[in-house]
């Protein structure tokens, strides 16, 4: 009897093989992915002072980790505390630096001067106002052989700034009058000319809610709160599942910068902020040095330093709420003469986008990506770091060669 052959044939073999091929080459690349999505990213925190580093690291927490502690509200508290005492003193002694008297009324002498503004009928008749109300407050300072001070202010003035749980009521009161006081008020529209904390208003707008002996700090007081970052610190968080950031917030200061070269080596990506509207402010360190042409030339070096070559770069441009409030007020060419715009957000951010992108030297290895942030909004950070999310991630893949 003969046989009947059932067995595949050598055509059918070599398909099976390929297909086993194919199917281990495909679990091989998930691997890879998986891999490359679970390798914790390194991020640096970095930029100038005042530029909202720590806020964005608070971002962080809210949005990735475990939010504020018990431990962390209170420290916070008392944090705000000191900030309305030391946004007092600056205050106070920023009137005789101006020489601005107390409860001199910028409205009051404003009518006189329009018609002269007006005659000047150019784009700068808002500065020839804003110059000639400084000049009249100059000659009524200058009028007394020994300026007023208020009692507020001279409490304020000697007041030793620390963080405590609680204020005096004495204390409170200076605070409000001080604020209250119409020629503080003309100050505090001057404040791009010494060194104030960006969250006086917020708070001094607050002070009934923020002093009071029960205060629990929100949210939203904790990011607008102050505390200078010395040294360095290091918080770890889980973005999704397998994907994890270790995040070093570094203190901004020029003293502070000298750690920052220990933490460069195995950085996947950076995060350089610039605070947008310090375009008219001059440096806590110098008191001469315009803070923004400080940040761009900190920004060269790092985004240019060898080691960061093939490094993700990422320019956070923020405090655009501030930003586009000095915009109504304050010309950009008065401080950036090269910019010959109109005095507009879209034109003014545009002109800083560009100087950063050209600063790129690396640009056929990296691409700066650049963002215009707030970073005390958590909706609009939370956007912003999805997308960053992504480049992050898309980084990781390229680097083992699957993009």
């Amino acid at each position: 009897m003969g046989g009947c052959a059932s067995g595949e044939t050598k055509e059918d073999a070599m398909k099976s093989a390929n297909s086993k091929l194919i199917d281990r080459s495909i679990k091989m690349d998930e691997q890879e992915m998986s891999r490359a999505a679970k390798t914790t990213t390194k991020i640096l925190l970095l930029g100038s002072g005042e530029s909202g580093k720590s806020t964005i690291l608070k971002q962080f927490k809210l949005i990735y980790g475990q939010g504020f502690s018990d431990d962390d509200v209170k420290y916070y508290r008392a944090a705000i505390l000191g900030n309305l005492v030391l946004c007092s003193k600056a205050l106070v002694q920023a009137m005789d630096k101006l020489k601005i008297p107390y409860q001199f009324n910028p409205a009051a002498v404003e009518a006189r001067i329009k018609d002269q503004a007006t005659a000047a009928a150019s784009s700068d008749s808002n500065v020839f106002l804003d110059d000639q109300i400084a000049i009249l407050a100059m000659e009524e300072y200058n009028s007394s052989s020994q300026p007023q001070i208020l009692p507020a202010a001279a409490l304020m003035k000697d007041a030793v700034v620390f963080s405590a749980d609680t204020l005096t009521q004495h204390e409170v009161n200076a605070i409000k009058e001080l604020w209250a006081d119409t020629g503080v008020q003309y100050c505090y529209r001057r404040s791009n000319e010494f060194q104030l904390l960006d969250c006086c208003g917020y708070f001094m707008a607050e002070i009934n809610r923020v002093t009071a002996p029960n205060f629990i700090p929100t949210k939203q007081d904790i990011l607008q709160a102050r505390i200078t970052t010395t040294g360095v610190s290091e918080n770890m968080f889980t973005i999704g599942p397998g994907v994890f950031y270790r995040v070093f917030d570094m203190g901004g200061q020029r003293s502070e910068r000298r750690k920052w070269a220990v933490h460069f080596s195995d950085c996947n990506a950076i995060i350089f902020l610039i605070a947008i509207s310090a375009f008219d402010q001059l440096c806590i360190e110098d008191n001469e040095t315009n803070r923004m042409a400080e940040s761009l030339t900190l920004f060269s070096n790092i985004c240019n330093h060898p080691m960061f070559k093939h490094t993700s770069m990422i320019v956070f441009l923020n405090k655009i709420d501030l930003f586009k409030v000095k915009l109504k007020k304050t010309l950009l060419s008065k401080h950036f003469p090269n910019f010959k715009g109109p005095n507009t957000f879209d034109a003014t951010s545009e002109y800083f986008a560009h100087q950063i992108t050209e600063l790129n030297k690396y640009q056929e290895s990296k691409i700066v990506y650049i963002y215009y942030t707030w970073a005390t909004d958590t909706t609009q950070i939370e956007t912003v770091f999805c997308t960053v999310n992504v480049i992050l991630l898309h980084s990781n893949l390229a680097s083992v060669g699957l993009v």
